[in-house]
């Protein structure tokens, strides 16, 4: 837990300085480094090889340097919320899949790179949107941070019956749920609180269930791949939480929901 803390202690920072002082480009550049980073320990987790994974990210890139170029962040928010639900419905599937190696393999390895696409799309938008676009983004943060956190501690101290004991056996339905309740409570805050700008208050909660949600599969889904490689973590890059994938992997499914959520927020009605 100490090292977690220190971890911590030094990412928050950093994030909040990309968030709030970088100017869009620059931080949407900057973005791209740890998204290439998590697709990498991603593809380590479908089973591709070093070789594979070379070429794999290397043609994920390419795709998302094309898309910088070439699309403007509002006109690709129709987009980024199809391929974040495309993720979403997918990586149900995932959880599910008895297919052959092969082609679950190429399944996990497009499922996991669009969700992916979708996070770097989505952080892409909200820092073109300049300061309500950021404290979105930051709002975002705030969300599923609260969410794995509260999960952890409730499921740590009173956690008993398992969530998905095939997928993640140290996950319960009392940890879940109390991700849950602290998400809502935290998107209430951060309603009253401005960040989120004119919306109804049934809205916050639908959307801030929305990323919950979104979060928890993400997070299951990574859960199931670990599971079949037979590893605790993604990687070693971050001391006290492993892999950046495992600090992301619920970011980059509940992202473009959220985004999708912003978009549709209105007027502040209902």
């Amino acid at each position: 837990m100490r090292t977690r803390l220190l971890s911590a202690l030094v990412l928050v920072p950093l994030i909040l300085a990309l968030v709030f002082f970088a100017p869009p480009e620059l931080g949407a550049g900057l973005l791209l480094l740890p998204v290439f980073v998590a697709a990498g320990e991603w593809a380590g987790l479908c089973g591709l090889t070093r070789g594979g994974k070379g070429v794999a990210v290397a043609l994920f890139a390419v795709v998302l340097v094309l898309s910088w170029g070439s699309l403007e962040p509002r006109a690709g928010s129709l987009g980024i919320g199809a391929a974040g639900f495309f993720a979403v419905g997918i990586l149900g599937l995932l959880l599910l899949y008895r297919g052959s190696v092969r082609a679950r393999v190429w399944l996990e390895l497009a499922t996991g790179f669009t969700a992916l696409a979708a996070l770097w799309w989505t952080a892409w938008a909200l820092l073109e949107e300049h300061t309500p676009g950021r404290e979105a983004l930051l709002s975002l943060l705030v969300l599923v941070w609260v969410a794995d956190t509260a999960a952890y501690l409730v499921g740590s101290l009173w956690g008993r019956r398992p969530l998905a004991p095939r997928v993640s056996p140290r996950k319960t339905w009392e940890g879940a749920f109390g991700g849950l309740g602290a998400t809502l409570l935290a998107g209430l805050i951060l309603r009253f609180g401005g960040a989120l700008g004119p919306i109804g208050l049934l809205f916050t909660l639908l959307g801030a269930a929305a990323v919950w949600a979104a979060a928890l599969l993400g997070d299951l889904a990574e859960s199931r791949l670990k599971r079949l490689c037979g590893v605790k973590d993604s990687g070693t890059l971050i001391p006290g939480h492993g892999g950046l994938l495992d600090r992301i992997d619920g970011l980059m499914v509940a992202a473009p929901v959220f985004y999708c959520f912003w978009c549709l927020r209105g007027g502040g009605g209902w």
